[in-house]
């Protein structure tokens, strides 16, 4: 396998940056004017969108509109707008969104872990726990590795998994954002031009 650098100025940790993140809100800002108090920060947003191979798209819907039903969650939808439906409620932060290969399973992570989801929500199955600041997971073409990368601690940089959350193990030091380019090739962002491409 050959890694390919990439070296870029690079700002933020997570693949699709939004102005919420930081906080888990997620989407545009927007300000109500309560006329006997003072003003609430309101948003409401879909974003993170994944297309998978089996013609869906999902995204993240989140607002927190006052007196507005709770709605927030994980959704499906076809391109042309039809069958929108939700599988999964909001449970605190979730971001950087990828299918599976074969679109049976939506990965995200919420800093902390990474998490798989059946792609009609029934199962939910946390693949790593206790990481810190972990991004950008990417399934490999094959289905059976996901790559991401954690952005504190010592440890930084870019590792590798199976999808099972075995082997779990970094591969890469300071760099971020990799991205598979099929067939088992990885591009990545490095933060040292001096580093060299790495094979796994």
């Amino acid at each position: 396998m050959v890694i390919v650098l990439i070296p870029l100025a690079v700002a933020g940790a997570t693949c699709n940056k939004s102005p919420h993140e930081s906080n888990g809100k997620g989407g545009s800002n927007n300000e109500i004017i309560i006329p006997a108090g003072d003003p609430i920060e309101t948003w409401d947003s879909d974003g993170f969108a994944a297309w998978s191979s089996t013609g869906w798209i999902a995204y993240l819907h989140s607002d927190n509109i006052p007196d507005k039903p709770d709605d927030n969650g994980i959704y499906l939808i076809r391109p042309d707008g039809s069958e929108k439906h939700m599988i999964y409620p909001r449970k605190g932060f979730m971001t950087d969104f990828t299918w599976s290969p074969d679109g049976l399973w939506l990965l995200y992570s919420n800093s902390s872990m990474l998490i798989k989801l059946f792609h009609d929500g029934s199962i939910a199955d946390t693949i790593l726990t206790g990481l810190t600041g972990a991004y950008c997971p990417r399934w490999s073409p094959d289905g059976k590795k996901i790559v991401y990368h954690t952005s504190e601690g010592y440890l930084r940089g870019i590792w590798i998994v199976n999808s099972d959350g075995s082997n779990n193990h970094h591969i890469i030091p300071f760099s971020m954002f990799p991205l598979w380019a099929y067939p088992d090739s990885i591009f990545y962002v490095n933060f040292d031009s001096a580093y060299t491409p790495y094979a796994i």
